[in-house]
């Protein structure tokens, strides 16, 4: 019952993080520069304050022209955590479990004409 609620935390943040990233974007029709920055999530240089426990492993702006964002987070007491990453992409406006942004595209393939 606690790995639920840790997962919980994190998918709350993440989530929370993605309506603030995209509240800045309506403000300035741009997203902001993304860094997680030793488990901290900053936004345009301020720093996203979350659930403790809950630490942000990546976060970078994707697509063409950077018009889409995924960051990626854990749980520090979940059981092996490294292998439990979750993350929120926007193109997709989904949650996906143990995947990092790197390996998650929005975009569906094209399948090569044979």
């Amino acid at each position: 019952q606690r790995e639920r609620a840790w997962q919980s935390a994190v998918e709350s943040d993440l989530r929370n993080a993605a309506i603030e990233i995209e509240t800045a974007y309506t403000a300035d029709l741009s997203y902001p520069v993304l860094a997680d920055t030793g488990g901290t999530l900053s936004l345009g240089g301020v720093d996203f304050v979350g659930t403790e426990g809950v630490t942000f492993v990546a976060a970078e702006l994707i697509g063409t022209a950077n018009q889409q964002f995924c960051i990626a987070a854990q749980h520090d007491s979940a059981p092996g955590a490294a292998g439990t990453l979750t993350e929120f992409h926007s193109g997709t406006g989904g949650i996906n479990r143990g995947e990092g942004c790197g390996t998650t595209t929005a975009e569906p393939e094209v399948p090569e004409e044979g």
